[in-house]
């Protein structure tokens, strides 16, 4: 179907093309924007009008006269749709809905869209299995219809209880012209009452003062009925609502929850960074102390490797550069020369008195004043016994220099060394 050559026809037959919902959008867009469209007919199609896209352009249309829904499956719900379109719609003339399968469930809310629509002349609801209940509901609200003359309602269901509503209707509604009855079980006195309620002659000329008791009651009862209706759709709002604001205070306290176990979480977090950050600190101390175990390992294993005499002269040498440090530091802190000494091996005194540098290389076995002849093992004993003298007894040597006298000191080693004083 093409939009722009259905635009342009005032009459549009598409009647036993097997026509579905999807397949009469095209023809909602025709009503929306037509304006010379006049009648459509889609008779014998599988349309159910199952959404609003063709009810809500037909609501809205100005041009359409005439529409055909013959044997279509509209059931209630597309019903109920097409009944807010026909109570909204002005230019509708003529709606033919025959085998719509609606029921008496879907004739009222149709009955009740009649009761404000203002145009729509001609109804056919035949075999749309309609009871005595729609039979008194058409009747009811098209009591104040002033448009509808022909209301064909054959082969239903429509026994003398529905029919009597429809003569109360056709007493007090003059514009009626014809209801046509075929295939009900309507009794014969019923039928005969409805062609005298037309033939009347005073019917043309009723003020609309006169309305019937059956018709008084039913719109009674409807309305009692509306109003249940409409209680129960409130106390059922208000159970919802109720319902909804429980839910909410629940999700209040969920959330107050929430908020705490947030507050509780950011304190957790904070410990957790805390010892995140000590354990990482106490993993950085662990590193150092893993690197000073390996290099003190591999220092042992490197002393392992060196023969004995090489690590004991190597301790050697770094006692005596100890020993030297020391003896610096005391010459420093003293406001007198150093006192200094030289070997004499044949009485193993020590009596001259040497420079500082003298001393010195005294010390490191470079001294002039070292007999060449005094044999290394002598004076290496010699200079340790000296070390160990002049460290153990530091005080008695200072004493010495400020009494300017020459004494005997007595080492640790128990050998007896002369020390003189000199000219300081």
């Amino acid at each position: 179907m093409d939009f722009d050559s259905l635009a342009k026809k005032k009459k549009i037959v598409l009647a036993c093309k097997d026509l579905k919902d999807g397949d009469i959008e095209v023809l909602a867009e025709v009503l929306e924007k037509s304006t010379i469209v006049e009648e459509m007919n889609l008779m014998m199609n599988q349309i159910s009008l199952s959404d609003d896209k063709f009810t809500d352009a037909l609501a809205q249309n100005k041009s359409l006269k005439i529409l055909n829904l013959y044997n279509n499956s509209i059931g209630v719900e597309g019903t109920k749709r097409l009944a807010k379109a026909i109570s909204i719609n002005t230019s509708l003339k003529e709606l033919n809905l025959e085998g719509a399968e609606m029921g008496d469930e879907g004739v009222k809310h149709l009955a009740t869209a009649l009761n404000t629509n203002g145009t729509l002349e001609v109804l056919i609801l035949r075999g749309n299995n309609i009871n005595d209940d729609g039979a008194i509901s058409i009747a009811t609200y098209l009591l104040f219809n002033k448009s509808l003359r022909v209301l064909l309602l054959g082969q239903n269901n429509i026994s003398d209880a529905g029919a009597d509503a429809l003569v109360s209707l056709i007493e007090c509604n003059h514009v009626i012209d014809q209801i046509m009855l075929d295939g009900n079980k309507v009794s014969d006195i019923i039928n005969l009452k409805m062609r005298n309620a037309f033939s009347k002659p005073s019917r043309k000329s009723h003020d609309g003062n006169f309305m019937p008791k059956c018709l008084v009651e039913n719109i009674l009862a409807h309305q009692d009925k509306t109003m249940a209706d409409k209680d129960a759709a409130i106390k059922t709002l208000k159970d919802e609502i109720s319902a909804l604001e429980a839910k909410a205070e629940c999700k209040d306290q969920e959330i107050a929850l929430l908020r705490l176990l947030e507050g509780e979480i950011l304190v957790l977090d904070q410990k957790i960074s805390r010892r995140d950050d000590r354990l990482t600190a106490n993993a950085r101390e662990m590193t150092k102390k893993d690197r000073k175990i390996a290099s003190m390992a591999a220092e042992i294993a490197s002393l392992k490797s060196e023969h004995p005499l090489e690590l004991l002269a190597k301790l050697l040498r770094s006692k005596d550069e100890e020993i030297a440090l020391l003896k610096t530091n005391n010459s420093t802190a003293s406001s007198k020369s150093m006192i200094t000494i030289a070997y004499k091996p044949e009485s193993d005194t020590i009596a001259k008195v040497m420079s500082d540098d003298e001393t010195r290389r005294f010390l490191d076995g470079t001294s002039e004043n070292i007999d060449p002849k005094t044999p290394n093992s002598s004076l290496k004993q010699t200079s340790a016994i000296l070390k160990e003298t002049m460290i153990a007894n530091h005080q008695q040597i200072k004493e010495a220099v400020k009494k300017d006298v020459t004494g005997v000191i007595k080492p640790t080693s128990g050998k007896a060394l002369t020390i003189s004083t000199g000219d300081l």
